[in-house]
C-alpha cells in the first residue's frame, strides 16, 4: 500500500516535472537532444572559432540548467504533490458521496406510497340515498 502510494507520487512528480520544463512526451525530450546536439554540431565546424566556442559555452550552459533543473523541479514537486493528491481525492470522495446521497434521496421519494383520491370529492360528501 505505502510502496503502491510512493510510486503514484514519485511518477505523478515526475510527469510536472517534465511537463515543466516542456518535456511532456519521450519524443520532445529526443527531439530537444537532437536540436541542442546538431546546433552544436553545426556551430563546431561552421562557425568561427571565437562565436562558436561563445555559443558552445552558452548551449552547454543550457543544457546545464536543465540537467541541473529537472532534479530541483522534481524534488520541490515530489514534496508539493502528497498534499494534492489527498485533496483530489477528498475532492472526488465528497463529489461521489453528494451523487450516492441524491440516489438515495430519489430512490426514498420513489419508494414512498403514493395514494390517489377521486377529484370528484363531493360524491363522497353525499348522503347515500335509500
Amino acid at each position: 500500500m505505502a510502496k503502491d502510494y510512493w510510486r503514484r507520487v514519485r511518477n505523478r512528480a515526475r510527469a510536472e516535472a517534465l511537463r515543466a520544463i516542456g518535456w511532456e512526451s519521450r519524443e520532445k525530450l529526443i527531439m530537444s537532444a537532437l536540436g541542442v546536439l546538431a546546433a552544436l554540431l553545426a556551430l563546431t565546424f561552421w562557425g568561427s572559432a571565437d562565436a562558436s566556442r561563445d555559443e558552445l559555452i552558452a548551449r552547454l550552459g543550457i543544457a546545464l540548467i536543465l540537467v541541473f533543473g529537472f532534479p530541483i523541479v522534481w524534488a520541490l514537486r515530489m514534496l508539493r504533490l502528497p498534499a494534492e493528491m489527498e485533496t483530489e481525492q477528498q475532492v472526488a470522495a465528497n463529489v461521489r458521496i453528494d451523487g450516492l446521497q441524491n440516489q438515495i434521496k430519489a430512490l426514498d421519494d420513489a419508494s414512498k406510497p403514493r395514494i390517489a383520491f377521486d377529484k370528484n370529492l363531493s360524491a363522497l360528501r353525499s348522503k347515500p340515498t335509500i
